[in-house]
């Protein structure tokens, strides 16, 4: 059970948080400028992160031996492989429809 300290730290961070949303709903409506590199180094970073957690998940496995983890491991280390070709997919990020040869559904397919 989360102590009165704690509960009144959450409270903070959600009157922060609330505050800061209404201080940039005013901007809602601008665009912001383009960047052509902010997909890829996403995807990119998206990649090792979820990489690294299915290796960290397999070794925890390896010492438990518990089925819930063997899937989470395996559901990441899909995660980590699918987000290769959703990021070739992406258009825009490496060519003007991306790489693979699909249409405008084949990266929300993905």
């Amino acid at each position: 059970m989360a102590t009165a300290r704690e509960k009144r730290l959450a409270l903070v961070i959600a009157v922060v948080a609330f505050v800061a949303f209404l201080a940039v709903v005013p901007l809602a409506r601008v665009p912001l400028a383009k960047m052509p590199a902010f997909i890829p180094s996403y995807e990119a970073a998206l990649f090792f992160i979820d990489l690294i957690t299915a290796v960290l998940l397999f070794d925890q496995f390896v010492r438990v031996q518990t089925s819930g983890i063997l899937f989470l491991a395996a559901g990441y280390l899909f995660d980590a492989f699918i987000i290769v070709p959703h990021a070739l997919s992406f258009p825009g990020a490496f060519a003007p429809t991306g790489l693979l040869g699909g249409n405008a559904q084949t990266t929300a397919w993905l």
